[in-house]
């Protein structure tokens, strides 16, 4: 679904992405709504912290980093702009300066081929890995739009 506001009324509402680039009525008041065309294939939908880092100054740090690897699985180009939608899991693991990765994707039939995996799993690498004392894990839940 896509979040959009009325510009006359400001309800907000949602949309199927089978709308982007087109128009839906207002569900309030019926005036014609544009969906933006562009939205992304991916969208983060939770952040679950699953051992927060032990120094309680290296959590700002930790969450930018989160916020970083989020914005390069958001702007990979691993899944096909048409297909089914899925549900990406991203796993970070930190210890003693150095990452870990495990995604998944369900159903598994959705995932994208190996050569589009392993870009990704470059991308996450080259974000820089912050210092987080005692070390800490991380999942990242996307959405991924189906559709045409």
């Amino acid at each position: 679904m896509i979040p959009v506001e009325c510009p006359r009324c400001r309800h907000p509402f949602a949309v199927e992405y089978e709308m982007r680039g087109r128009a839906d009525r207002c569900p309030r008041c019926a005036t014609p709504v544009p969906v933006p065309a562009d939205v992304p294939a991916v969208t983060r939908i939770s952040t679950a912290v699953a051992i927060p880092p032990y120094d309680p100054h290296s959590r700002p740090d930790f969450d930018r980093y989160l916020d970083a690897l989020a914005d390069t699985v958001a702007r990979a180009d691993v899944f096909p702009p048409t297909g089914p939608a899925a549900g990406l899991v991203v796993t970070v693991t930190l210890d003693g300066g150095r990452a870990a990765f495990d995604l998944a994707v369900t159903p598994a039939a959705a995932s994208p081929d190996a050569a589009a995996v392993a870009g990704l799993s470059a991308a996450l690498f080259a974000v820089p890995v912050p210092a987080v004392r005692g070390g800490a894990k991380a999942g990242l839940a996307f959405a991924v739009r189906g559709g045409g």
